[in-house]
Order: C-alpha cells, then structure tokens, then sequence
C-alpha cells in the first residue's frame, strides 16, 4: 500500500499540508502559541512559527459597539472581583465564561475505519500520531487521518481555532471577562483588558 512519493502531511489545516500525499507520515506542522502561560495557548499547536504568544484578549469590546471604551470597562467593573460559576448574577458573563465540550465519545465519533474496511489493511498499528489531537494514540506507527483535534471550527467566534478539524461546541461569540481563565475576575484580567483600550474592531 505504499508508494514512494505519496507520503507526507495529510491533514488539510496544518501549515505544511501536501494536497498530493496519500499517506500520512507524522510531519505535519500546526502552528500556534505552544507557552502554556499565555492565555492564547494553543493545546493543538505542536510549532510556534508566526504565532505570537500574548495576553492580550482576542476581543474585549463587551458592549458591541466595535471599539474598546468607557462602556467596556463599566461592563467590566460589573463583574470585578466576581467568580465562577455566579460572577455576580450577570448572565451574559455565565455563558460566555462556560465553556463546556461535547462529550469525548460524541466527538470521537466517526474518528477510525469501519469494520471490514480494506484500507485499514494498509496501515500498522494504525492510531493518532499527533499529541494535541483528542485520540493521540503514544503506541501507533501509522496514521490514516482520523485524528480529532477538538476546538471551535466557527470562524466568526471569538475562540475560533484554525487548527480544530471537529466541533466541540464550545464556540463563543461574546469574550469572557475572565481573561485567563481561572474563575476569577480581578487585577490580572483588568490589567489584560486595558492591553485593549482604544483597539478598534472591524465590522
């Protein structure tokens, strides 16, 4: 089942994929913030390549009016000094801030060959060979494509992942205001909203 030239990255998102190879072979590059101390740590991403690490939020024009201001920091000083699951009764920052997945057998679903597929004869010890991806399989040898790299596939959220190839159903389109994510709102995420303050953002 191998042919010389066929190899090569086979997943259609990565930064290197070969539209030509027929074989996956492991190389394929996913390039995001790999510094687990930056709050756009990317989970999926095995290269940093271009990405720039920051934390900066992606957006924090909480009022929709298309720039960070006044009505954003009041937004903000709402919700000061708040914590998960509550943050003090405003309902928009609960569901922004939940960011609950799929269940793992719903999102694994599919991910693999059916029974009595021929193909699968062509691969040995066939398994997930990326470690982001949520099968990564540390025994396999080969891989046949059906890696899941689970985020938001939603381009216009605001936690879209370029690298996600399923849907989690973790997709947000207003930013929570706990910028880094540890259940609660205080002078670290002030200090990262203010990175902001001026940004305007395009319709």
């Amino acid at each position: 089942c191998e042919y010389e030239g066929c190899n090569g990255c086979t997943y259609g998102h990565a930064v290197n994929y070969d539209a030509n190879a027929v074989f996956e072979d492991g190389s394929c590059e996913f390039e995001g913030c790999i510094d687990p101390s930056y709050s756009n740590y990317n989970a999926l991403a095995n290269i940093q390549g271009n990405a720039i690490c920051s934390n900066s939020p992606l957006n924090a024009d909480f009022s929709g009016d298309g720039v960070v201001q006044l009505e954003d920091l009041l937004e903000f000083l709402v919700v000061y000094s708040s914590e998960a699951p509550d943050f003090n009764g405003q309902v928009w920052v609960q569901d922004a801030c939940d960011i609950t997945p799929y269940e793992e057998e719903v999102l694994l679903e599919g991910a693999g060959f059916e029974e009595g597929d021929p193909a699968a004869d062509c691969y040995v010890n066939e398994g997930c060979m990326y470690a982001g991806a949520l099968n990564y399989d540390t025994a396999a040898e080969s891989d046949a494509g059906f890696c899941v790299f689970a985020g938001c596939t939603d381009s216009d959220a605001v936690n879209y992942n370029s690298i996600a190839n399923v849907d989690d159903g973790t997709c947000k389109y207003q930013t929570c205001p706990d910028f880094d994510h540890n259940g609660y709102i205080q002078s670290d995420d002030l200090l990262d909203f203010l990175t902001t303050w001026g940004t305007i953002y395009p319709e």
